[in-house]
């Protein structure tokens, strides 16, 4: 008879949110350094940007999920994308976020300097 095994770690027992609290913490050494004592804050990133519910690495069509239930007035199965196909997603997917990370900095970098002469 085997025991049932249920593997926990210490990412599996906190949340999301003590997790990043964990991950972006200042440390009293490092509140001391820097200029004019200013706390270096860190930004918390969503993980779970960009992801599609039913998309995965094996590209696997799930009818109802992320493919139409019906096709043709017939209900469809469970298939896989071919591998080209399924590169070509993940090429898109890859771009996306590469846009999406672009047009975060575009953001950050739109504020105008004004010269100290000028103020």
């Amino acid at each position: 008879m085997s025991q049932q095994y249920r593997p926990y770690s210490f990412f599996t027992k906190l949340t999301a949110d003590e997790l990043w609290k964990g991950a972006l913490a200042e440390t009293g050494a490092g509140a001391k350094k820097g200029r004019g004592k200013r706390t270096k804050k860190k930004k918390r990133k969503d993980l779970n940007r960009g992801q599609i519910i039913g998309e995965g690495r094996y590209g696997f069509l799930w009818p109802g999920l992320n493919v139409p239930l019906m096709k043709n007035g017939a209900v469809q199965t469970i298939a896989q994308r071919s591998k080209e196909e399924q590169e070509k997603v993940e090429a898109d997917m890859i771009q996306q976020r590469e846009e999406w990370d672009r047009k975060k900095k575009m953001k950050k970098h739109m504020r105008i300097l004004i010269p100290g002469y000028l103020r």
